[in-house]
């Protein structure tokens, strides 16, 4: 017996699975291989390229434990003089759910990378700043060994996501995710390199470096309820320490720093080369108070 459609059924169904297919994730390219994947956050293996490692030869497959990656990753801090921070944990670029997603499925990405390869992740940081108001930020980069090290080369670094990207359809707005000025603060083991990129000693022992910043945060905190006890009145905190001394590594890895610095330092649209060239103006009585009070605000509300 042969069922026949109408037209309204075939265009139904098509619409059905139009909306089915936006309602996916995106895919990753086939030549690509898939580590994990649970929606937004990924990891996956995908073909090197010069603009992110600098065109040095890669160590890999590398076998790295999914422990020594957490610890690696639980190390990098903001610079807290770009950004402010509530706490001691806002100041990690990863929390606990993103370390304790990302850590095994590199830890494998590692174990299978060629040398022609590199380890891809984004992960999205989820941190509302209320239940209607959300303020989720994206993380996504490239990852490499060279030279006894880890390399990671963000792409996009605690960039901000502007609409519901949730949505059916909208991963777009992930790509339009808007970097803020940001950079990393140097630790014991790394090498903050630019802006957008870091390298960790693979031998260095991160897990101690955060054994001792546990015990001296715990050794803060009874000092200063011990003082507000003393006084009677609650203590500020005390400021953050100033960055570490950053020093660049000889050899082929200046290659991977030339691609991070020179496109800051060139760039002229850039909030910090706006403010400073506001500054000038300002000092050569170029403009009134009113107007440099006026545009410093424009340029603000834009990051």
């Amino acid at each position: 017996m042969m069922t026949v459609l109408s037209k309204g059924t075939i265009v139904c169904g098509v619409c059905g699975i139009l909306l089915l297919v936006l309602a996916l994730p995106q895919l990753a390219p086939a030549s690509d291989k898939v580590i994990f994947n649970k929606k937004y956050d990924t990891v996956r293996l995908v073909k090197t390229k010069d603009s992110v490692t600098g065109g040095v030869a890669l160590d890999q497959p590398k076998v790295i434990g999914a422990e020594k990656i957490h610890n690696m990753l639980a190390t990098l801090r903001f610079d807290k003089r770009n950004v402010l921070f509530k706490n001691q944990e806002d100041a990690r670029l990863f929390d606990k759910r993103g370390l304790k997603m990302l850590s095994e499925p590199i830890s494998q990405a590692f174990a299978a990378a060629t040398p022609e390869q590199l380890v891809f992740f984004q992960f999205i940081k989820k941190a509302p700043y209320a239940k209607v108001i959300r303020n989720d930020r994206l993380i996504r980069g490239y990852l490499f060994v060279h030279d006894g090290k880890v390399f990671i080369r963000f792409q996009k670094l605690y960039a901000k996501i502007f609409g519901d990207y949730q949505r059916a359809g909208q991963q777009r707005m992930l790509n339009d995710a808007k970097d803020v000025r940001v950079s990393l603060n140097q630790q014991l083991g790394q090498e903050v390199l630019g802006q957008k990129l870091v390298s960790l000693q693979v031998s260095h022992d991160f897990y101690a470096d955060l054994q001792r910043e546990a015990e001296e945060k715990k050794q803060a905190e009874l000092e200063k309820k011990k003082q507000e006890d003393t006084i009677g009145v609650p203590v500020p905190d005390a400021p953050p320490p100033s960055p570490k001394s950053k020093s660049n590594s000889e050899g082929s890895v200046t290659k991977l720093v030339k691609n991070d610095t020179a496109a800051s330092a060139a760039n002229p649209n850039s909030v910090e080369a706006r403010l400073n060239k506001l500054d000038d103006l300002k000092e050569k009585k170029l403009i009134s108070n009113q107007e440099y009070k006026a545009k410093r605000k424009e340029i603000l509300d834009s990051i």
